[in-house]
């Protein structure tokens, strides 16, 4: 195993909880402790509701990505953030998943010092969290065929 970049298996699990009183806190623990259910979230020993869960998660090792598989269907997700239009990300089809208490995206997002490679965030977003989600077709400009 590669010490800077862990395994999925390896990787650590970030879930922020809200309080009683609205204050968030960072809770870290390694995945093989962590749990989604149906109700909540498993840390440990540890169960919290969906209720007072925010978002979770964990980054995956950084991947080499090239430009068309950045292209083709997508799905627009809205996060309730507190904002008036909340927070907006787009991902590609295959990297939403709809779950029982959660959805998840995976986010790629371009690093500064090498743009031909990604770093690979595995993000959960409560439904209670969702505002809103899109689907969006893929449009002629995915269906391009450079030669």
């Amino acid at each position: 195993m590669d010490i800077a970049h862990p395994s999925a298996a390896a990787a650590t699990v970030t879930v922020v909880i809200v309080g009683t009183d609205g204050s968030t806190a960072n809770v870290a623990t390694g995945s093989e402790d962590f749990e989604p259910g149906e109700r909540g979230v498993t840390i440990g020993r540890r169960f919290v509701p969906w209720h007072r869960v925010d978002r979770f998660w964990w980054d995956l090792a950084p991947k080499a990505v090239a430009p068309e598989e950045r292209a083709g269907p997508r799905v627009r997700v809205v996060i309730d953030d507190g904002s008036a239009s909340g927070e907006e990300l787009t991902v590609p089809t295959e990297m939403f998943e709809v779950g029982q208490g959660a959805v998840t995206v995976v986010l790629q997002t371009p690093m500064v010092d090498d743009p031909r490679r990604v770093a690979v965030r595995r993000l959960g977003i409560p439904w209670h969290r969702l505002r809103e989600y899109e689907r969006i077709p893929a449009g002629p400009e995915d269906l391009r065929i450079d030669r």
